[in-house]
């Protein structure tokens, strides 16, 4: 296992993502977290999760109804009470 204290401010963004991945959450050099490459790759990390994300069932509620909207024979069929 890799250890946080090989980080260091001249590492390029992509290796300090891999530390950061392999590394357990410390401690790691003093002042790293104002390093240029450490905020780098903090925000790239950040964007792949974004990337990843899913959309809730909140989001997929709107987008059904939305297209439901847009497609009326999407809708499902109204039943009157007898």
């Amino acid at each position: 296992m890799a250890s946080c204290m090989e980080a260091h401010p001249d590492m390029t963004p992509e290796a300090m993502m891999e530390l950061i991945a392999q590394c357990p959450p410390g401690p790691w050099p003093n002042a790293w977290g104002t390093w240029d490459n450490t905020i780098e790759a903090h925000r790239r990390l950040i964007d792949q999760y974004i990337d990843n994300l899913m959309p809730s069932r909140v989001a997929t509620t709107r987008i059904r109804l939305r297209d439901a909207q847009r497609r009326p024979w999407m809708e499902r069929p109204h039943h009157r009470a007898v």
